[in-house]
């Protein structure tokens, strides 16, 4: 999850002018767990978690969460969980010839993708 809810939150805690420390104590957590929340693009976090980090930083689960590469899917009751992992979960559940058909259509995906990123760049012939 590069550059997504980690980064928002370091963001929306500098701009709040609070310490790693100060968040820490609001939400009733550890600095050393505010400092793996902004730096690890790979922790798991609760629900309720988020719900607390935006009411310490005086904002919605939705602006904490937020980013514009990483659409939020799943059940309310459950929290939000990004489209990366809410795919990672699905693969994980298929039988292996399954993965791997998914995978080749990928990979084909990716250079479709990467053909007409070459064409945009081809100036057209005069």
């Amino acid at each position: 999850m590069c550059g997504k809810f980690y980064g928002k939150l370091k963001a929306l805690r500098v701009e709040k002018g609070m310490s790693q420390t100060e968040l820490a104590r609001r939400v009733k957590s550890s600095p050393s767990y505010i400092s793996k929340l902004e730096n690890d693009p790979f922790i798991q976090v609760s629900h309720a978690m988020l719900q607390r980090l935006a009411n310490a930083l005086e904002v919605s689960v939705e602006e904490v969460w937020e980013s514009p590469y990483d659409e939020l899917v799943g059940d309310p009751s459950t929290g939000p969980v990004s489209a990366e992992r809410a795919v990672l979960r699905a693969f994980r559940k298929l039988e292996r010839k399954s993965q791997n058909r998914l995978l080749k259509t990928l990979n084909h995906l990716k250079e479709l993708d990467e053909r007409d990123d070459e064409r945009e760049k081809t100036p057209p012939d005069e």
